[in-house]
């Protein structure tokens, strides 16, 4: 079975890093959103917030 690191923040350097110590083939961002192979150094999946509600999301109060 090969590991797979979860994380909730997107440090990419430090994460592959940890992964590769780890021997961790996967790297799982925001749920699912962003999905890495750490043997294959490729991105499997990648999702984008729709710029419009980003907007709603991180408007200045």
């Amino acid at each position: 079975m090969d590991l797979s690191l979860i994380l909730a923040m997107a440090l990419m350097n430090k994460i592959k890093n940890l992964a590769n110590n780890l021997k961790a083939r996967y790297i799982i961002f925001s749920n699912g959103a962003f999905i890495y192979d750490n043997f294959k150094d490729e991105i499997l999946n990648i999702e984008y917030i729709d710029h419009n509600e980003a907007k709603k999301v991180l408007r200045p109060s």
